[in-house]
Order: C-alpha cells, then sequence, then structure tokens
C-alpha cells in the first residue's frame, strides 16, 4: 500500500510540475532600458524578446504574440519588429508617458488566444546629436572575434565623427583593417577568464591578458593605459564578453562546467569592480548576444543552436542583474535590437546531394555579416550617446 500511494503521489506531482511549466513555458526576453538617437530609427526585433523555459528551444516565437501597450507614438508596428522614428524636432529626454507608472511603455507576449502570459515595462530614452559636448572622450572596447573584427568598433567611431564629436577617440591595444584610429581589445577565443586572471595559468593558445600587471600580481586598468601609451581616464568601457567562456567550457574554462553562469558573475565582477576602484567615473556597457534564427544553418561545431539560445538568456539574466547593482553598469539588449534572420553571412546550396534546387544557408551562426555588427555598434552607440549627453 505504501509503494501505491507513493507512486500515487509522484504521478500527481509530475502531473503539477507539467502543468506549472506549460504556464510557465515561455518568458518575454527585453531589456529594461532602451535607447534611440532623435531622427534615427530605433527597430526591436520580435524574434528576439522571447525565452523558453521548457521544450523546443530552437523557434521560441512560433506560437505567441507580442505587443507594445500603452504606445509612446512614434512607432511603427511589424510582423517581425517594432520601429520608433523620433523626429529631432521631439523634446523630452524619455518617450512616453510613466505617469502613473502603469502608463508605461510595456512589452506584453501573449499565445494565439491572446491570453497574456508576461510583460515588462521598459524605459526609453532619447537623445540629439545636437545634445551631446564634443570634448576629450576614451572609449575602450573589450571582446572576444565579435569585436576582433573590428566592424563593431569601425562603425561606432564613423558614426561619432558623423556626428562631430570628433575628440571621442578609441583607445586599445589593437588596430585593425585600414584605420588605425580603430582600436580596440579583443581577440578570438577570448573568455571573462583572459580579462580577469594570471595569463601563466590560462591555455597557452589564449594566455594573454592585457590587464594583468606582474608587479601587482593581479589586474591593473592604470598599468593597461600605461603600457599602450593611452592617456587621460578611460570614460566609458564596452564589454562582449561571455560566449566563449560556455562554448569552450569543458576544454578551456572548466570552472563554468562545474559552476555554471556564476562563474562569469565572479570574473564580471572582479572586472567591473576593479575598473570602478581605479577610474570611479567610468561608465561600463555590458553587451548581450543574438540569439539564433530557425533558418537552414551550418550550426557552430561545439554547441546546438538550443542550447546556445538559452545561454544568451541566461547571459542576459545576470548582465540585468548586474546593472540593477552597479549605478554606473548598463546592459545593452542586443538580442531585441539584432534581425538574425537577415543579417547573417549567407550562401546558396543544396539542401541535399540529390536535390536540384537551392536553400538559402546561413554559414555561421555566432559571426554575423557586416550588417550584423552594424547592428551592435548601434546598440552600444545609443547607450553611449544617452550616457555622454547626461556627462556631470
Amino acid at each position: 500500500i505504501k509503494i501505491y500511494l507513493n507512486s500515487s503521489y509522484n504521478i500527481y506531482d509530475w502531473v503539477r510540475i507539467k502543468k506549472n511549466q506549460i504556464e510557465d513555458d515561455v518568458k518575454i526576453d527585453v531589456g529594461a532600458n532602451y535607447y534611440l538617437i532623435k531622427g534615427e530609427p530605433l527597430e526591436l526585433f520580435r524574434h528576439g524578446m522571447v525565452r523558453k523555459k521548457y521544450g523546443n528551444y530552437s523557434k521560441p516565437e512560433g506560437n505567441y504574440l507580442i505587443s507594445l501597450n500603452n504606445s509612446p507614438g512614434y512607432v511603427s508596428d511589424y510582423v517581425s519588429k517594432l520601429t520608433f522614428n523620433v523626429p529631432d524636432s521631439v523634446q523630452g529626454d524619455k518617450l512616453g508617458t510613466y505617469d502613473p507608472w502603469t502608463s508605461a511603455p510595456t512589452l506584453r507576449i501573449y499565445d494565439l488566444d491572446m491570453k497574456s502570459l508576461d510583460y515588462q515595462y521598459i524605459n526609453i530614452y532619447m537623445s540629439a546629436k545636437s545634445e551631446v559636448e564634443n570634448k576629450t572622450r576614451n572609449l575602450c572596447f573589450f571582446g572576444d572575434s565579435l569585436t576582433a573584427m573590428g566592424y563593431i568598433t569601425k562603425h561606432v567611431k564613423d558614426k561619432l565623427i558623423e556626428y562631430g564629436l570628433t575628440n571621442t577617440r578609441l583607445i586599445g591595444v589593437n588596430s585593425n583593417l585600414d584605420d588605425e584610429e580603430n582600436r580596440f581589445t579583443a581577440t578570438g577565443g577570448y573568455s571573462w577568464s583572459n580579462y580577469t586572471e594570471n595569463p601563466s595559468t590560462l591555455p597557452s593558445d589564449l594566455g594573454n591578458n592585457h590587464l594583468w600587471n606582474p608587479n601587482k600580481n593581479d589586474i591593473d586598468f592604470e598599468y593597461f593605459m600605461q603600457s599602450y601609451g593611452d592617456s587621460g581616464n578611460m570614460d566609458y568601457v564596452i564589454v562582449l564578453l561571455g560566449w566563449n567562456d560556455y562554448d569552450m567550457r569543458t576544454t578551456k574554462w572548466p570552472d563554468y562546467a562545474s559552476e555554471g553562469i556564476s562563474a562569469i558573475e565572479r570574473k564580471a565582477r572582479k572586472f567591473i569592480n576593479t575598473l570602478h576602484s581605479q577610474y570611479p567615473n567610468c561608465k561600463i556597457l555590458l553587451s548581450g548576444y543574438h540569439v539564433s534564427t530557425t533558418m537552414e544553418r551550418n550550426m557552430h561545431p561545439n554547441l546546438p543552436y538550443e542550447a546556445r539560445n538559452k545561454f544568451v538568456w541566461e547571459l542576459n539574466d545576470l548582465y540585468k542583474k548586474l546593472e540593477t547593482e552597479f549605478s554606473y553598469a548598463y546592459f545593452v539588449h542586443v538580442s531585441s535590437q539584432f534581425d538574425s534572420y537577415n543579417n547573417m553571412r549567407k550562401t546558396e546550396a543544396k539542401p541535399n546531394i540529390y536535390a536540384e534546387n537551392t536553400v538559402t544557408m546561413i554559414t555561421d551562426d555566432v559571426h554575423p555579416a557586416v550588417e550584423g555588427y552594424y547592428q551592435y555598434g548601434d546598440a552600444e552607440l545609443r547607450c553611449l550617446m544617452h550616457l555622454m549627453k547626461n556627462e556631470s
């Protein structure tokens, strides 16, 4: 009898858990804060806003709808995206009505029966190019291969020049492409470990830590500035890291395999706290990654795209947490500002060896086409313009 009763209880508990899973299956995944530049569009892509907790991660947007409630105006609503286009003539620093709070712009997710499943209020901050002073500033980018390609940083630099902010300069270790002023500190395969740990303890092929001061036996941002001949303050640091911590969790960074996302959090906190202690006025932008699409693709060799999406959502949660905790840290939610259906590198290929037709195939599920890098740069630049406008 005991066995029977215990089995009944377990079956009941299993049904209850499954019911909770169905009800709690999907969440909206967006940033708390978005930034736009007056006179330029801000596009938010719906397929980068949905996350699933259970089941199939490959096409999370397939059975759900996303709407913008309490529309703040100047918005066009499309099946795939929302587009905000605010003219230069519009006054104010925020788009929408926020008093009372419940009237604030809200992204809400529904099932196909229009049952509301989850929502999030968002802040939409606005800046005008004419409101940002052209004064001396230092920007430093830290990252992995997505930054090391140089497209993000060059796009940001070129746009700053276009805006007349010629005294804002990029600093760092490397220069790339055809522009010696397009500087950044980034290397393919790098993770948070490469910017926080003793290089002698790192894998030999990824052993250099440009922040490491051997005299202190620790990371040192002032030492970094002196080593590479950069003067003045570190005013803004833009970080695009985390992907390789997970991608190479068993081969390069076994602490992630044992600690999970907390391994990244531990290293990110060290980076943030050390930087702030040496440059207390420096603002830190934590940039997320894009999510995969359901298009035919050449998958990353070490990671199924379903697991990749799940990790991006976990990384978003961590960076949201750090943004809330540190007043000088800002999270850039890239996946909602990136068109992963259209801005990845593609080719035409036969779907199988016997087929006569060809299909469009994404050749790299991680590294986007050039226009995809531009979307990363735009998302970071919009946040930078807001912060530079409000400098004390």
